[in-house]
């Protein structure tokens, strides 16, 4: 029988709130032919007192003696993977039971896909349902990183790629999944599979929009060539995709406004009924809750 072994990198750094969720969801996954290769990129919080409570035989734990960043910890992680499968994982998010198993099916199924990945729910903090996002098509890779954070490929990918780009810290993945599709075929699957946490500490929430619109506008340039309009049209998605988290978070107040900012960019956005039912339904619930309460 061929081998099945799934080889997944967990990258952390100071990530002692969420990690053991995390590590537990890969640990307790109902494929149990896998390898957890833990990446501690220089903790300086009780993340290697956790690490060192575990006792199970899958899992690895190799250390960095300085902060490298995401992109090497990555690296560093596959350089010693052993499997024919391979994904990673953030310290701060968590896979369904049947995710590693669902997604290698889908691969034994498509001899000639070389990624599968899957839909999302986004949790707060505490773990509260925010919304569930769906696998987008490989062809709106152009524009959007489809992929997410649910994933997994085939050795073959990483032996023909080679490393994540470590100059490229906070768009990493998405130049590995554009550096795949321009060599592989890639498979969305339907069913929603993984947790991803939304919170003030992500990596993706201390960045801000500008800071993100650059980044992904420097990585399309890599791959695309220049387009003075690309850096507008970045701005004005990543509004409306900051627009859509605080509804769905209940922090109406600054949906409103990152609305304004991303239709000063894309007017066209007003034409999508999403975007129209969170605007107005944003500012009625501002207004109720600033009216005064009736004197009996």
């Amino acid at each position: 029988m061929m081998c099945q072994t799934v080889s997944i990198v967990l990258p952390t750094h100071n990530g002692s709130r969420y990690i053991r969720e995390a590590i537990d969801s890969c640990l307790g996954q109902s494929h149990r032919d896998l390898e957890l290769i833990v990446v501690d990129d220089a903790s300086k919080d009780h993340t290697p007192e956790i690490l060192a409570n575990y006792r199970d035989e899958r899992l690895r734990v190799l250390r960095h003696q300085s902060n490298l960043g995401l992109p090497s910890a990555l690296n560093t992680g596959f350089a010693a993977s052993r499997g024919d499968f391979l994904t990673w994982i953030s310290d701060d998010n968590s896979y369904h039971p049947r995710a590693i198993e669902t997604m290698l099916a889908a691969l034994n199924a498509n001899p000639t896909v070389a990624l599968v990945y899957a839909g999302m729910r986004l949790i707060d903090a505490q773990g509260k349902f925010i919304r569930e996002v769906e696998a987008a098509a490989p062809a709106m890779l152009g524009t959007k990183n489809v992929v997410g954070a649910c994933f997994l490929y085939r050795r073959a990918v990483y032996e023909v790629l080679g490393n994540y780009d470590d100059s490229l810290a906070g768009t990493e993945d998405y130049d590995y999944w554009l550096r795949t599709a321009a060599r592989f075929s890639m498979l969305p699957i339907t069913q929603t599979l993984y947790n991803y946490r939304v919170h003030s500490q992500s990596l993706s929430s201390q960045m801000t929009i500008l800071e993100t619109a650059r980044l992904y506008d420097q990585l399309h340039t890599k791959h695309f060539g220049p387009d003075p309009g690309r850096l507008k049209q970045c701005l004005a998605d990543l509004y409306i995709s900051r627009a859509f988290e605080d509804y769905f978070t209940g922090h109406y107040i600054t949906v409103a406004p990152n609305v304004l900012r991303a239709l000063a960019r894309d007017f066209t956005l007003l034409r999508n009924r999403g975007v129209y039912a969170i605007l107005v339904r944003s500012l009625l619930r501002r207004f109720a809750s600033a009216a005064p309460t009736a004197q009996v």
